[in-house]
């Protein structure tokens, strides 16, 4: 009984070592996934609550891009833009709410979207809620709605984003950003800066 039993301990301990083995494996593969996967978008932005419009044509959206970067304070050649779409969805049918699906503009070198970033984070930081980056500003007629752009994440790196915001809430996190497509948290001003990989460093986190 008792070599049977020394027999399964080994056993399953020999288990859990593979287990750990193909996870570790497992993670490896999706960062190298992850990497690859923002090489791809690394010159992207998106841009959030510009109205769809009748006959809407790329020419048309990177007019849109160059105003906000020039309310902004910045220049932006439309030689600068390698493409240009609005993401694909549904119309909603049956109301007058705008379309407001997100504006992909990938630029020719990622400097640019870089700079682009930079210019808007400075320029709202010096106005109030009201006069933050909005249609109006940047001369679309209608209803004034709030303008956001932001770094382009593929879904992985979007649904950690939203696990990571949920955590600082619950958390009391008082920073939770992306750069360069990495998710960060800092729990006040001054702390040093947690980078998240994953949901497990998420877990590992709530476990201390």
């Amino acid at each position: 009984m008792n070599q049977q039993f020394e027999e399964l301990k080994k056993e399953v301990e020999k288990l859990k070592r593979e287990r750990q083995e193909q996870r570790c494996y497992i993670e490896g593969l999706e960062k190298k996934t992850t990497d690859l996967q923002y090489k791809s978008r690394s010159s992207g932005i998106e841009i959030r609550n510009i109205p769809h419009t009748d006959n809407e044509t790329a020419p048309g959206l990177i007019k849109t891009v160059c105003s906000i970067g020039k309310q902004a304070g910045m220049s932006i050649s439309e030689t600068e833009f390698r493409d240009i779409y609005r993401l694909p969805g549904k119309n909603t049918k049956g109301t007058t709410a705008p379309t407001t699906r997100p504006i992909i503009a990938e630029f020719t070198i990622m400097q640019t979207k870089q700079n682009v970033l930079s210019a808007i984070r400075s320029y709202n930081s010096k106005k109030t809620k009201v006069n933050k980056l909005n249609t109006e500003l940047i001369g679309i007629p209608g209803r004034i709605q709030a303008v956001y752009v932001a770094e382009q994440l593929y879904s992985a790196t979007k649904h950690l984003f939203y696990l990571a915001r949920e955590f600082a809430k619950k958390n009391e996190f008082a920073y939770c950003w992306v750069s360069n497509g990495n998710v960060f948290l800092r729990k006040q001003t001054g702390d040093k800066q947690l980078l998240i990989k994953s949901e497990k460093c998420l877990q590992d986190h709530i476990s201390k």
